[in-house]
C-alpha cells in the first residue's frame, strides 16, 4: 500500500504559517524580475552596438518590448527600495506599469494597500487616475497626469520603433503582429506602393503554394 508524503508528515505548521511561508516563496519572484532587469541594463551597455538587440531576439524568452519594459523597471527608484518588496506584484508587466505612476501616487498606493501582492494593470490604471472614473467627475490636473502616462507610453513604443530601424529593420517578423507591421507599412511608403507591396504578397503566397504543389507531384511521380 502507497501512502502519501502528506499523510506521513505530521501537522507541524498551522494554517496561517503556511501561509506565511508560500507567500514569502512567491514574493521571490520580485527580487529575481528586479535582477534580470539589471541584466538586461549592463548587458546593453557592455556588449557592442547591435549585439544586444540580436541577443533578445535570438536568445531570450522574452520580446524586445518586454526587454525595454524591465529595463525601466531596473531604473525606478521608488519599486526598488527594498521595503516595498512585500507589497508588490510578483509580475513584470504590472511592475512596468507601476513605474508610470509618480512618487506621489505611487507612496499612496503602498498608504492605503491600493499596490499589493495581487493588484494587477488595471488596478494600476486606478492609481494614476485612468481607470474606469466618470470623466465628468475628474480634474483637469487628473486628465493632464493621465495624458502624460499615454504620451510617455507612445514616446516609449515609438523609442523601441527607432531602434528596430537602426538595426536595420522596421519591424520584428517572429514577435510583431500583423497590424501592427501594416501599420508601419503604411505609414513608412506611399499608398500606391503600399497596395503594389500587398499585389506582390498574395503573387508570393500564390507562387509559394504552386512550388509546393509541383514539389509533392515530383514525389508522388518518382519511382521507387
Amino acid at each position: 500500500m502507497i501512502v502519501s508524503t502528506a499523510q506521513e508528515i505530521p501537522n507541524i505548521l498551522t494554517r496561517g504559517k503556511w501561509a506565511m511561508r508560500i507567500t514569502e516563496a512567491w514574493q521571490k519572484q520580485v527580487p529575481s524580475i528586479f535582477e534580470v532587469s539589471s541584466l538586461l541594463e549592463c548587458a546593453k551597455a557592455e556588449l557592442r552596438h547591435g549585439d544586444w538587440a540580436a541577443m533578445v531576439k535570438a536568445d531570450l524568452p522574452i520580446s524586445r518590448s518586454g526587454a525595454n519594459k524591465l529595463m525601466k523597471v531596473a531604473t525606478c527608484g521608488h519599486i526598488r527600495n527594498a521595503e516595498h518588496v512585500p507589497h508588490l506584484p510578483a509580475h513584470w508587466g504590472t511592475l512596468f506599469e507601476l513605474t508610470l505612476l509618480t512618487v506621489e501616487q505611487f507612496e499612496h498606493g503602498i498608504r492605503t494597500r491600493a499596490i499589493n501582492p495581487k493588484m494587477q494593470r488595471k488596478d494600476v490604471k486606478v492609481l494614476r487616475g485612468d481607470g474606469k472614473a466618470s470623466d465628468a467627475r475628474v480634474s483637469p490636473m487628473v486628465r493632464l497626469k493621465r495624458q502624460l502616462n499615454e504620451r510617455i507610453r507612445e514616446i516609449a513604443h515609438l523609442q523601441e520603433r527607432l531602434a528596430d530601424a537602426d538595426q536595420g529593420s522596421l519591424f520584428d517578423l517572429k514577435k510583431d503582429s500583423t497590424k501592427d507591421m501594416a501599420a508601419v507599412v503604411v505609414n513608412t511608403i506611399t499608398e500606391t506602393r503600399a497596395n503594389a507591396f500587398d499585389d506582390d504578397i498574395k503573387a508570393a503566397i500564390k507562387a509559394k503554394r504552386q512550388a509546393a504543389r509541383a514539389t509533392q507531384a515530383m514525389s508522388v511521380e518518382r519511382p521507387a
